[in-house]
């Protein structure tokens, strides 16, 4: 990932938010098929979580909220991945 201001981390953060909300309200046929996909995008979210200015999201609250979906997502994700064993 290339270097990424504030701002723009949030940018892509909220892009990201929507993609991993629809994986969470997926049904669990779509979501199995989405998983590798949303593996990547986690990764990248996470990435983004680090380096994003809570400044431009109006608020420390908005960040935790970001890190609770991120939570979500990879107790999902690792849900999956674990009945493939």
């Amino acid at each position: 990932m290339t270097k990424t201001s504030g701002l723009e981390a949030v940018q892509q953060l909220y892009l990201i938010q929507i993609e991993l909300s629809d994986y969470l309200e997926s049904d669990t046929y779509s979501a199995k098929k989405q998983t590798p996909q949303v593996k990547k995008q986690l990764r990248e979210f996470t990435s983004l979580l680090k380096v994003a200015d809570s400044g431009f999201m109006g608020g420390e609250d908005i960040l935790e909220g970001l890190e609770e979906l991120r939570k979500q997502v990879s107790v999902r994700i690792k849900k999956f991945l674990s009945k493939k064993k």
